[in-house]
C-alpha cells in the first residue's frame, strides 16, 4: 500500500482485526499475539469490507476461548554477531470456561528492544523501545442460537524514534563531520535525547451471530482509540549548524464502527449476504517543528515558504524558525453492500457484489510560523498565520466485483473475477501552501481488476498449486513526493501528497506446497509484479539538472522544476520476489520428543524508493537466508528452539530517501533494521 506520513491519508491496504477495521494502517502495529490465523487478499475488496481496500486487505483473527483449560508461555530472545541490539520478549496466556456458557481468554506479551544504532551525539546506541499489551476475550452462549463475544484490547510501547542515518553525502558534508561512515552498511548516526515514537493502542469490540434459522444475523460493533506521540529532531544537519530540535506530533485517531449483515443458511443453490457499515473517525493532530542555528541570511532570501521576502542582511547571526499546527480531521461513511453466489450447477459458480458508499470529511487547521534572531529575541520576519475551517469533501461511490468460477473437480477450479474499488479524499496537511491544499484537496483513489487463476490438489492432497494472473489500473493513485525548495539553506525536505494520473500494477503469483513424506514439507511462492505509472507529472529529485531524465526548466532559471515519470517505477515495489521454505521432522521414539530443522529463504529484486525515481534511491536486490533448529517433548507441550537469522550477513535497507541542505543528489538516508546482519536466537515456549 501507500506509505506516507501525513495522518489524514487513509489506507488502500485495509486491515482488519477481529472483523473491525481500522482507520490506519499504523494502527495495526501490534505484536501478533495469541492469533488464530491470519488472511491476506488481493484488492480491490471493497464490496464486503469497504472502502480503503483498493490494494487488498489484511485479516487479523485472534483465539477464541477454549472449551477446556488451556494455557501457554513463550520466551523469545535475539540478538546480531557484529553490531549491537537484541530484542527480547515474554508471551503467556490461559483460557478456559469460566461457566457453562461463559468461556474466556487472557493473553499478554512484553518487549524489550535494544537499538543497533551508534548514535555518536549522546554517545549510545538507538533505538530502544519497551512494549507490554493484554487482550481479554470472552464468548458467552445465552442460548444455543446466539453467540456473543467480547474482546479487550490494550498496547503501549514507549520507544525511541530511529534517528536519520545518511548512505551517502555530499563531499562538503562528509568533510564537516568524519565520524560519520557513509556507506550503503552505515550504522552511525547522530541523534538528541528527545527522539521518541510512543505508541498507545486500545480496543473494544463485541460481536453478537443469531442463528435465525435460514439465516444469521451478525452485529460488530467496534471502538478503537490510537494515540502516536512521535519526534525526530535531527542535529548538525549540514555538518555544524541547522539543529532540528524538535520535529514531530502528536497524533490521536478514535473510531466508531457498527456492522449489520444478514447472511443465508442451508441455500444449496444461491448465498448470500447483505449488510451495512457505519464508519466514523476523528483525528486530532498537533505538530511541531524547532530549527536552530539558521544565518539569518538565509532566513531573509525569502526561501520559507508563506513567508515574505526581504533583504539580506550580510549578517551570520544564527536565528530559529518555530512552526506549529493543529489540525482536525473527521470522517463519517455509510457503505450498504449486498454480494451472492449462484451454483448454477455442480460445476459452474457465479459470484456478483455491489457496495454503495456515501461519505463525509470535514477538517480544519491553524498553523503558526515565526523566526527570531536567537541573541536579540527579536523578529526576524513577522509571524505568519494560517486558520481554515469548515473544509468538507462528500462523495458517493458504487463498487463492485464479479466472478466466475468452474469446478474441475473435488480438489481442482479456475476462476475469472473482475472487481473495483475507492479511496477516499483527504487533506494535505504537510503540504506548504494549506489554503490551496484545502481548496484543491487530494482526490479519492479507484482501482480496477481483472484476475485469472487456477487453486489445485494434486496427489492426495500432497502438493497444492494457486497460480493468479492480474491487472489492476489505479486511477489518482494517492502517492507520497519530497517536497523540494531550490536553493533553501534549511532542511529541504518535506513530504507531500499528490494523484498520479495512472498506475498499472500486473503481473503472475505462483503459490505452492509439497509434503512429498510425511516427514518433509516444503512451501513457497513466486511473484512477477511489472507496478508502473502510466501518467504522473512530479517535481525534480534533488540535485537533477534541466534535460536529466526527462526534467524540464519551466522559468528557463537554470534549475529542474518537473519531470515526467510515466513509465516509472512504483516505490517500494520489487519486480521479482521469491521464497522458499523447508521442514523435516524427526521422530525420537527413545525419548519421547521430536525434532525438526526449518530452512528458510527469499530474494527480492532491486526497489526503488521514491516517485521521484531518485538515481541513489535503488535498493539493491537480496536474499535472506534463516535455519532453525527445534525439539518437542512432554507430548509436544514443552518446545525449543535455536535459530540464526540472516545466515549469510546479507545487508539490506527497509527504505531510501533524499534530505538535503543543498539540493545534492548525494545526501540520502537509508533504514537499516537489525535483522541486517546475522541474529541468533532462542525460543522456549510451555503448554498446559
Amino acid at each position: 500500500g501507500t506509505d506516507v506520513y501525513s495522518g489524514a491519508v487513509e489506507p488502500n491496504v485495509s486491515v482488519v482485526v477481529d472483523e473491525v477495521p481500522l482507520a490506519r494502517t499504523s494502527m495495526a502495529m501490534l505484536e501478533f499475539d495469541d492469533l488464530e490465523r491470519v488472511e491476506v487478499l488481493r484488492g480491490p475488496q471493497g464490496t464486503l469490507f469497504g472502502k480503503n481496500s483498493t490494494a487488498g486487505l489484511v485479516h487479523i483473527i485472534s483465539r477464541d476461548p477454549a472449551p477446556e483449560f488451556e494455557a501457554f508461555t513463550t520466551i523469545d530472545y535475539m540478538q546480531p554477531a557484529s553490531f549491537p541490539g537484541s530484542n527480547a520478549k515474554v508471551q503467556f496466556g490461559l483460557s478456559g470456561p469460566i461457566a457453562s456458557s461463559l468461556g474466556a481468554r487472557f493473553s499478554g506479551f512484553y518487549k524489550e528492544s535494544r537499538g543497533h544504532l551508534e548514535d555518536i551525539l549522546q554517545d549510545k546506541n538507538v533505538p530502544n523501545s519497551d512494549a507490554y499489551g493484554a487482550r481479554l476475550k470472552l464468548r458467552w452462549d445465552p442460548a444455543d442460537t446466539l453467540i456473543i463475544k467480547l474482546s479487550l484490547e490494550y498496547q503501549n510501547n514507549e520507544a525511541d524514534s530511529t534517528p536519520f542515518t545518511f548512505r551517502s553525502a555530499n563531499p562538503a558534508k562528509e568533510a564537516r563531520d568524519t565520524r560519520i561512515h557513509y556507506s550503503d552498511s552505515n550504522r552511525t548516526t547522530k541523534g538528541f535525547s528527545n527522539a521518541s515514537a510512543n505508541t498507545e493502542n486500545s480496543g473494544i469490540s463485541l460481536i453478537a451471530n443469531w442463528d435465525l434459522g435460514s439465516h444469521t444475523l451478525t452485529s460488530v460493533t467496534g471502538y478503537r482509540d490510537f494515540t502516536v506521540d512521535g519526534n525526530t529532531p535531527v542535529p548538525d544537519l549540514d555538518g555544524e549548524r541547522y539543529d532540528v530540535t524538535e520535529s514531530g506530533q502528536v497524533r490521536d485517531f478514535s473510531t466508531f464502527t457498527q456492522e449489520l449483515r444478514l447472511t443465508s443458511n442451508e441455500n444449496e443453490v444461491l448465498e448470500y449476504t447483505v449488510g451495512a457499515l457505519w464508519f466514523d473517525n476523528l483525528l486530532d493532530e498537533d505538530y511541531l517543528q524547532i530549527v536552530e542555528n539558521i544565518p539569518i541570511d538565509g532566513i531573509t532570501g525569502g526561501v520559507f515558504p508563506g513567508f515574505p521576502s526581504t533583504e539580506p542582511t550580510g549578517v551570520d547571526a544564527p536565528s530559529t524558525l518555530t512552526a506549529s499546527r493543529i489540525s482536525e480531521v473527521g470522517n463519517q461513511n455509510l457503505g450498504v453492500f449486498a454480494q451472492g453466489t449462484w451454483h448454477a450447477t455442480d460445476r459452474w459458480h457465479l459470484t456478483s457484489g455491489v457496495r454503495y458508499i456515501n461519505e463525509r470529511l470535514t477538517g480544519s487547521v491553524e498553523r503558526r510560523r515565526d523566526i527570531k534572531n536567537e541573541a536579540t529575541g527579536a523578529p526576524v520576519q513577522p509571524e505568519s498565520v494560517v486558520k481554515i475551517s469548515g473544509a468538507e469533501i462528500s462523495d458517493e461511490v458504487v463498487t463492485g466485483m464479479a466472478s466466475l468460477q468452474y469446478d474441475w473437480n473435488d480438489s481442482s477450479m479456475v476462476y475469472l473475477s473482475a472487481s473495483t474499488g475507492y479511496r477516499g479524499g483527504t487533506f494535505d496537511l504537510n503540504a506548504s501552501d494549506l489554503e490551496e491544499a484545502f481548496a484543491d484537496p487530494v482526490k479519492p483513489e479507484t482501482s480496477s481488476a481483472l484476475e485469472l487463476g487456477m487453486k489445485s490438489r494434486w496427489l492426495d492432497n500432497r502438493l497444492q498449486i494457486n497460480i493468479a494472473v492480474f491487472d489492476t489500473i489505479f486511477k489518482n493513485f494517492q502517492a507520497q513526493l519530497l517536497e523540494v525548495v531550490s536553493d533553501n539553506v534549511v532542511p529541504t525536505g518535506k513530504f507531500r501528497l499528490a494523484n498520479a494520473g495512472e498506475l498499472e500494477t500486473r503481473g503472475v503469483e505462483l503459490e505452492f506446497q509439497a509434503k512429498p513424506t510425511d516427514a518433509l514439507l516444503v512451501y513457497g511462492s513466486f511473484l512477477y509484479n511489472d507496478a508502473v505509472f502510466n501518467e504522473f507529472i512530479v517535481q525534480c529529485f534533488p540535485g537533477q539538472e534541466p534535460g536529466e531524465a526527462g526534467g524540464v526548466d519551466n522559468d528557463d532559471n537554470g534549475t529542474c522544476d518537473e519531470q515526467d515519470v510515466s513509465g516509472g517505477v512504483l516505490p517500494n515495489a520489487p519486480k521479482l520476489s521469491f521464497n522458499i521454505n523447508g521442514r523435516y521432522d524427526i521422530a525420537l521414539p527413545n525419548f519421547d520428543s521430536s525434532a525438526y530443522v526449518q530452512l528458510a529463504g527469499r530474494w527480492t529484486d532491486e526497489i526503488q524508493y521514491t516517485a521521484e525515481q531518485h538515481p541513489l534511491a535503488i535498493a539493491d536486490a537480496f536474499s535472506i537466508w534463516n535455519l532453525r533448529f527445534g525439539w518437542l517433548g512432554l507430548e509436544e507441550r514443552l518446545q525449543a528452539s535455536l535459530y540464526i537469522n540472516n545466515i549469510f550477513a546479507q545487508n539490506y535497507t527497509m527504505n531510501l530517501f533524499p534530505l538535503s541542505v543543498e539540493n545534492d543528489r548525494r545526501d540520502v538516508i537509508h533504514v537499516i533494521p537489525m535483522g541486517a546482519d546475522r541474529v541468533f536466537g532462542l525460543t522456549v515456549g510451555y503448554g498446559w
